[in-house]
């Protein structure tokens, strides 16, 4: 039997479902503890990746996810979270020190464990990373979780971008700051409080004046988190100064050990140093120091075994006679990886002798006679003696034996014979030796091996060496020399190559503290070429403190004084004269072409001075100019400058001057002084006149010396009038006048409001912020552009124009001035306007046209209609219809409507249809309809109660309700069916119930005959 298809297809299905969903994530764990247990912590959970073998797909995403965790704040007690990992380290070791290690901020790394060392600068990252849950700044609330700074918002979840709104509220809308109508903006602000701890604990360091958000609506410290968007205030900086410190124990570096291998010791300089506010140190007792704390200064090293080489015992002598090679077997016993020195390998062969010389065929290889002077009398080592050579008794020598020794010194023998060559016999023979008249050869003679006899040699130490340094602890070693056993005698030192190597010894040396000393450096450059000059250089007080060297800055006063020069004298030969001149003159005219002189000088520098010396000390070819021409501004035309100013005074001045062209009303009583300021005259010549006539002096009027006319408690009828200025043929005028007492109060009411700031925008116009100089006493005073009223417009309507009068006026509590209205206008991008226009809406006239022709269309009541005409606002300058808002000053318009007669305005009643029949099925029941109240002709309805007088047609009638088994078509071709007449069958009679019975739907078959309509 086959398998279905869809058996088949759910099972590729399933097949496949199962292959791609073979690897996926499981369930998350559990969440892990929390890293705080207050002010925020971390937690996390993990997954695992369920794979398949023979999957290929990965899953995708974290496995691994965080959460914030114990979020309340900490009670006061518990320390910062950093400080307690920083605190940790604080009995480590740190490059040979341990410090007390403070919290510090690494913006560039903030989620790494950089801490400070208290009362230092010594910054050091003591960790990679931080706990979990560590702050990564101080003012917000970001974290650190595996190394990574994450953020979190003010809600404590990851990530989160909620942030506190200006009212402090999490999240919030700026809603809950709100007093009565008013938002109050600003709620937050950065204030600096006290300073916080100084970074030393003793001499001199800073503290920083500590930063905290506050909230000023409710007058409390926030988090620093609400102040995140405010701009943060620079830090406040402050030395200070715990107080002297301490003196405290400063070791050296550690000196190279007294022996390389074996156990030996290392050594350090421990000193006491005080150190001072200026930076100075002195080297101190010990006793000044902590004695518990006192750094070591000894420490053991190089403790392993020292390697050393190990020689067998000689191989027998590779040879029975003459010279031969023995050999031994050398190893170096070590521990670790310190090897024996090469160079100190013993030897592992040598010459070795039996002290048998080697013959051959039993006989002597070689004989000599006698002992020869020379080595021409000396035979050929290969010839015979023959019988020639000893025709008489001579001594006869052989070859020398080898050597008795094979190491070192010895002797060798050979045969000394005294022979003669007998003729009778042919053949040599022996005698005593007295027979031979010559000195006997010698038979013995010392020898020397190839090598020396080494077992007979040693190393000794004769003593030590000189001590490396002269203070602060050197380094003596000993020395060592090869001798002989037997009796001392000291040799060379190859004769030890084979003998034990001695390892040698180091000893400390010299100790004491170095004594203070001058540092001295080389002058510098001299600070002049000539003329006498300073060179300088650097000189300290210092003591040496450790090895390095490692120095201190001592006070002057440590060293032996004098103190060295620090300054001297340099290039003092005068320098050559040079020429210098002073500063030019002022031009010799104000204007028009002129004269600058400026005066030469000669000068040499003598003992650091300028001195001037004779003009032939200095080259007269490089004089410089002396003499300038000076193109001043053209001198201006003769002029009298005069004011054309209006002055009034109104309270009493103590003395008032006045500039020609000036109008002055002035008050009785008044000192005044007349000007006439001018250019390009002499003020010496001039003439002054009153009232066309030459002044003559009087008692209480006078010119000074200056040209100005001086008047003393003016008068009225005495001192008013037109003066006049006569100088170069150039004449100006002045007015005096005097105030009456209705001007002053006028005056002074009028201006008062200027004054006090009560003038209306429209009569005082500038802001007086343009300055001018008053020609009365010489001070710069605000200008007011002062303003009348507006006129009356020239026109009622269709645009006139109006004025205004202005003038530029000095206004002060004695008096005013009316300068040119161009002074005040000057700065000013645009002139206030002196005209404008006015009225500017159209003439305008309301305008009727013709009534309507009364229509039954607008019928409003029996008989009557209404017509209508156009009304409109017309411009009647040009006859155009304009807006009516321009005509509602000529009141009401005319009437636009007005009744009529029409005899077609009749009203008849209107019925609708009749509704279906409401009842029971095949019961009696009733239909209605509704009446509408309408005019005869147009058919609109009439208002209502219109009607009202007319007979009412009937709203209601009688009827039979149909049979209740109403019957439908139940096919599209019951029309065709009726067409063929095939209603009879009562198959289609049935299908076609409707159209072969028409009698159902029939309505007026059920309507009741009306009584009437």
């Amino acid at each position: 039997m086959e398998p279905r298809p869809w058996i088949m297809s759910f099972i590729i299905l399933l097949m496949v479902l199962v292959e791609c969903t073979g690897s996926h994530w499981g369930q998350w764990s559990q969440w892990g503890q929390c890293s705080r247990t207050c002010d925020g912590g971390a937690r996390y959970q993990t997954r695992r990746c369920l794979k398949r073998r023979s999957n290929k797909f990965r899953c995708t995403g974290e496995t691994i996810r965080y959460s914030t965790c114990n979020n309340d704040p900490c009670p006061a007690n518990v320390p910062d979270f950093r400080s307690e990992q920083c605190a940790a380290y604080n009995d480590a070791s740190y490059s040979g020190h341990v410090f007390k290690w403070l919290a510090y901020h690494n913006p560039d790394n903030p989620c790494s464990l950089t801490c400070i060392a208290e009362g230092t600068q010594t910054v050091a990252v003591l960790a990679p990373k931080v706990l979990d849950g560590t702050r990564c700044d101080t003012h917000t609330m970001n974290m650190c979780i595996n190394g990574k700074c994450m953020k979190v918002g003010c809600d404590h979840v990851l990530h989160s971008k909620v942030v506190p709104d200006t009212c402090g509220v999490c999240g919030g809308n700026n809603s809950t700051c709100v007093r009565g109508d008013h938002r109050v903006p600003g709620s937050f602000r950065w204030i600096q409080t006290g300073y916080g701890a100084c970074s030393v604990t003793c001499g001199v360091g800073v503290k920083d004046k500590r930063l905290l958000c506050f909230n000023t609506l409710h007058g409390r410290i926030m988090d620093s988190t609400y102040c995140d968007n405010l701009i943060r205030p620079q830090d406040t900086r402050s030395v200070c100064r715990p107080g002297p410190c301490p003196a405290e124990w400063r070791a050296g570096p550690w000196q190279n050990c007294t022996r390389d291998c074996g156990g030996g010791i290392s050594w350090r300089v421990v000193t006491c140093i005080q150190t001072f506010e200026d930076g100075t140190q002195q080297l101190m007792r010990d006793r000044y120091c902590d004695g518990e704390s006192r750094p070591s200064s000894r420490k053991s090293c190089n403790g392993q075994i020292c390697p050393r080489w190990y020689a067998g015992q000689w191989s027998v002598c590779s040879s029975s006679c003459g010279k031969g090679i023995q050999k031994r077997e050398v190893i170096c016993r070590h521990v670790g990886e310190q090897y024996c020195r090469e160079k100190d390998k013993p030897r592992t062969s040598k010459e070795c002798s039996t002290g048998m010389a080697c013959y051959l065929n039993g006989d002597i290889q070689e004989r000599n006679v006698g002992e020869f002077t020379s080595n021409r009398e000396r035979p050929q080592s290969d010839q015979a003696i023959t019988k020639d050579d000893l025709r008489i008794p001579r001594f006869v020598t052989t070859t020398w034996d080898l050597c008795s020794a094979t190491c070192g010194e010895g002797v060798k023998f050979r045969f000394v014979r005294c022979q003669v060559f007998l003729p009778f016999l042919n053949d040599f023979a022996d005698l005593p030796d007295q027979d031979c008249n010559e000195t006997k050869p010698a038979e013995y003679e010392p020898c020397y091996a190839s090598e020396p006899c080494y077992d007979l040699y040693e190393w000794i130490q004769t003593g030590m060496t000189e001590c490396s340094q002269s203070c602060l602890g050197g380094i003596q070693e000993s020395i060592l020399k090869c001798i002989l056993k037997e009796n001392g005698t000291v040799v060379n030192d190859s004769y030890c190559a084979e003998a034990p190597h001695v390892q040698a010894e180091r000893r400390i040396c010299n100790v004491q503290p170095c004594p203070q000393r001058w540092e001295v450096s080389s002058f510098g450059e001299c600070s002049k070429t000539c003329g006498g000059g300073v060179k300088t250089r650097n000189v300290s007080c210092i003591q040496a403190i450790a090895q390095g060297p490692i120095v201190i800055n001592m006070p002057d006063f440590m060293c032996g004084q004098p103190i060295p020069d620090r300054a001297m004298p340099c290039n003092t030969k005068y320098c050559p004269a040079q020429w210098s001149v002073g500063y030019w003159s002022d031009c010799s005219v104000t204007c028009g072409l002129g004269l600058r002189v400026r005066p030469p000088l000669c000068q040499r520098v003598k003992n650091g001075k300028l001195s001037n010396v004779s003009y032939s000390d200095c080259d007269i070819n490089l004089k410089p100019e002396t003499e300038m021409e000076c193109n001043m501004t053209k001198c201006p035309d003769p002029e009298i400058k005069t004011k054309y100013v209006k002055f009034v005074q109104f309270n009493k001045i103590k003395r008032l001057k006045l500039v020609v062209g000036m109008v002055a009303k002035v008050l009785p009583e008044t000192d005044i002084v007349l000007k006439c300021p001018h250019v390009g005259l002499d003020r010496q010549k001039i003439t002054w006149f009153k009232n066309g006539l030459k002044f003559k002096r009087t008692k209480n009027a006078r010119v000074s010396r200056s040209g100005a006319l001086r008047m003393r408690s003016a008068r009225l009828g005495r001192d008013d009038g037109v003066y006049s200025c006569l100088v170069g043929g150039l004449e100006a005028n002045v007015t005096i006048d005097f105030t009456s007492s209705i001007e002053i109060i006028q005056s002074a009411l009028y201006k008062e409001k200027f004054l006090t700031g009560k003038a209306s925008n429209e009569n005082s116009l500038l802001n007086k912020t343009i300055l001018y100089m008053d020609v009365v006493d010489r001070k710069k005073r605000p200008l007011t552009l002062v303003s009348t009223d507006w006129s009356r417009c020239s026109v009622t309507c269709g645009g006139g124009l109006q004025s205004r009068n202005m003038s530029c006026e000095i206004i002060t509590e004695a008096y005013y001035q009316v300068l040119p209205k161009e002074e005040c206008y000057k700065g000013l991008t645009t002139k206030p306007a002196a005209i404008q226009s006015c009225n500017i809406n159209p003439c305008v006239k309301w305008r009727t046209g013709d009534w309507a022709e009364c229509s039954s269309d607008k019928c409003v009541r029996p008989y009557y209609s209404v017509q209508s005409r156009a009304v409109d606002c017309i411009n009647e300058f040009n006859e155009t219809i304009t807006e009516d808002k321009y005509c509602k000053d000529l009141g009401f318009p005319p009437d636009k409507l007005q009744d009529c007669y029409h005899p077609g305005c009749t009203m008849t009643w209107q019925t609708s249809k009749w509704s279906e029949c409401i009842g029971n099925c095949g019961e009696e029941g009733y239909k209605t309809r509704s009446l509408t109240c309408i005019w005869s002709e147009s058919g609109k309805i009439t208002p209502t109660n219109t009607c009202n007088n007319l007979q009412q047609p009937k709203v209601s009638r009688k009827c039979t309700v149909g049979p209740c088994d109403v019957c439908e078509d139940e096919s599209d071709y019951c029309s065709i069916i009726e067409q063929m007449n095939m209603c009879d069958f009562s198959n289609f009679n049935e299908r076609c119930c409707l159209t072969c019975n028409p009698i159902y739907y029939d309505e007026e078959y059920y309507d009741a005959p009306d009584e009437e309509s």
